[in-house]
C-alpha cells in the first residue's frame, strides 16, 4: 500500500507489478522517476567519435547510473529497516492496546447511530436503489460503455498515425496536449466527448428529473476529466515503452492495458458520479433530519470525550456508508456484463 501511494504521488498511475524485494521496487521506482528528467539529459551529454557506437556507449553509462541507484536504494533500506521494526514494535505493543478501548467505544456508537436513524434512513434510500439507482444503471452504462470504447479507439488512431512521433520528447507532449481537446481532428477525445456530451440532454436527464436539485454537471465533469487523464497515462506509457521497443509493439501492449483499466474505473466512474450527484439531496434528506435524531446520544458524551468521539463524524459517514453500498451494489451489479463489452472497442 506504501509502494502504491509513492508511486501515485510521483504521478505514476499505470499498474506496476510488485515482484521483487522492498529495495529493488525502490530502485525500480526511483530509476522511473529520474528517467522523465535526469537520465535522459545526462545519457544526451554521452557522445562517440562520428556518432559511431553511441547506443551501445549510452546504455553502458544508463547501467552505471542504474547500479549506483540500486546500490544507494539497498543501503538506504537496510539502514531504515531497523528503525521500521522498531516502530511497528512500538505501534503494536504501547499505542494499539492504549487506543483499542477508544476506537472500540467509536464503532458501538456508530452501531447505536446507525439503529436509532433507520426509520429515516430506511424510506429514502429504498427510494433512491428502486426508483433511482436501479434504473439509471441501465439507461446510462450503455453510453458509457460507447464512451470508453470512443476513447480506446481515438487513442488507437491517433496514436498509430503519430508512431514516428510518440518516442519523441516533442511528439509526446503534442499528443498529451491534444487529449485537452474536444473538436480538434488530432484530438483522440472527439468522438468520446460528443457521447458524454449527450448524456446530459438524454440519458441523464430522466435520472435528474427524478431527484430535486440535481444536477448531471457533476457527474458529466467527473466522467470526462477521468476519460482524459486515462488517455494521457496511456499516452505517456506508449512513450516510455518506446525508449526499450517497437513502437508497434509498444502500442498493442498499451492497448491492452488501457483495456483492463477501462473496465476497473468503470464502475468507479459511475458509483462515484453518482454519489457526488446527489450531494445536496443527501444532506437535506438523510444528513440534516438525523442530526436531530442523534442529538440526545451527543449529549450525553461528557465534554473531555468529545475530543476523541464526534457524533456528528460518526453519523455522516455512517450514512455515506449506507448510501454507497446501495450505490455499489446497484453498479456492480448491472456493470458485471457492461464492462465486458469494452473488448468490442475495435467493432
Amino acid at each position: 500500500m506504501a509502494f502504491k501511494k509513492l508511486k501515485t504521488d510521483l504521478g505514476f498511475w499505470y499498474s506496476i507489478s510488485i515482484d521483487r524485494a522492498p529495495a529493488e521496487m525502490l530502485t525500480k521506482l526511483l530509476i522511473m522517476h529520474l528517467d522523465r528528467e535526469v537520465l535522459r539529459d545526462i545519457l544526451a551529454q554521452v557522445s562517440t567519435p562520428g556518432g559511431m557506437g553511441i547506443t551501445t556507449a549510452r546504455s553502458a553509462v544508463r547501467s552505471i547510473l542504474v547500479k549506483a541507484c540500486t546500490a544507494a536504494c539497498t543501503s538506504a533500506w537496510s539502514a531504515s529497516k531497523p528503525a521500521l521494526d522498531l516502530a511497528k514494535t512500538v505501534v503494536e505493543e504501547k499505542i494499539i492496546p492504549g487506543v483499542a478501548p477508544i476506537i472500540e467505544a467509536q464503532t458501538k456508537l456508530k452501531d447505536q447511530i446507525v439503529g436509532i436513524i433507520t426509520s429515516v434512513t430506511t424510506p429514502v434510500t429504498d427510494k433512491l436503489r428502486d426508483t433511482i439507482f436501479t434504473p439509471l444503471m441501465g439507461i446510462v452504462l450503455g453510453p458509457l460503455v460507447d464512451a470508453f470504447k470512443a476513447a480506446i479507439k481515438g487513442f488507437n488512431t491517433q496514436t498509430s498515425a503519430k508512431l514516428t512521433k510518440v518516442n519523441t520528447e516533442q511528439g509526446y507532449r503534442d499528443m498529451v496536449s491534444d487529449v485537452s481537446y474536444s473538436y480538434w481532428v488530432e484530438s483522440p477525445m472527439v468522438e468520446a466527448y460528443q457521447i458524454i456530451r449527450n448524456l446530459d440532454e438524454t440519458h441523464l436527464s430522466t435520472f435528474c428529473s427524478a431527484i430535486p436539485g440535481v444536477s448531471a454537471w457533476s457527474f458529466i465533469s467527473k466522467l470526462d476529466t477521468m476519460l482524459r487523464d486515462l488517455l494521457r497515462r496511456a499516452i505517456y506509457t506508449t512513450h516510455k515503452m518506446c525508449a526499450d521497443m517497437d513502437p508497434s509493439a509498444a502500442l498493442a501492449k498499451v492497448l491492452g492495458q488501457l483495456v483492463h483499466d477501462a473496465k476497473l474505473i468503470l464502475v468507479s466512474i459511475v458509483s462515484g458520479g453518482v454519489f457526488m450527484m446527489i450531494g445536496d439531496f443527501f444532506d437535506e434528506n438523510l444528513i440534516q433530519p438525523c442530526v436531530e435524531l442523534v442529538k440526545p446520544v451527543s449529549d450525553a458524551i461528557p465534554e473531555f470525550m468529545k475530543t476523541l468521539v464526534s457524533v456528528d463524524g460518526l453519523l455522516e459517514e455512517a450514512l455515506n456508508d449506507i448510501v454507497k453500498n446501495i450505490i455499489d451494489a446497484c453498479c456492480s451489479g448491472a456493470a458485471t456484463g457492461s464492462t465486458a463489452s469494452i473488448d468490442t472497442w475495435q467493432g
